[in-house]
């Protein structure tokens, strides 16, 4: 988990995003980026790094990311508000190995994709409440 934190947090400060420690549950991991292009280049690294990384036999990495572009508040180190209360019910309707984009997301990030890159459509059931459809980027 070390060495999984290690590879975020590089990740994450390389693509202007900042780490918000109030925001961990369990193993997972909060940041904010000031542009949604940013946080999609990030997971984008997040998971080249995972799977090119050689880990021990046995201990195979998968990690789902999960982006939303939303208006939060920061009250202390704590964000609140919807926007930060739909990733994890948009990141516990994926697979390891994903990187989930809500529909706010894809529309003002997809042309920042890496190439090569594209955006797959899924509309996830468990999202109930959600009429707009939620993106991967494989």
């Amino acid at each position: 988990m070390a060495l999984h934190d290690e590879l975020v947090t590089g990740a994450v400060e390389e693509h202007r995003g900042h780490l918000v420690e109030m925001g961990r549950e369990g193993d997972s991991v909060l940041a904010v980026f000031p542009w949604a292009a940013d946080g999609v280049m990030a997971a984008t690294v997040i998971q080249r790094c995972v799977r090119k990384w050689r880990w021990p036999e046995g201990a195979g990495l998968r990690i789902r990311v999960a982006l939303h572009t939303g208006e939060a508040e920061l009250r202390g180190d704590h964000y609140y508000g919807q926007a930060v209360y739909r990733c994890p019910r948009l990141l516990a309707a994926g697979y390891g190995g994903q990187v989930l984009l809500s529909l706010s997301t894809r529309q003002v990030a997809v042309d920042a994709l890496p190439t090569g890159r594209s955006l797959v459509d899924h509309r996830h059931p468990r999202l109930a409440d959600r009429v707009t459809p939620q993106w991967t980027h494989d």
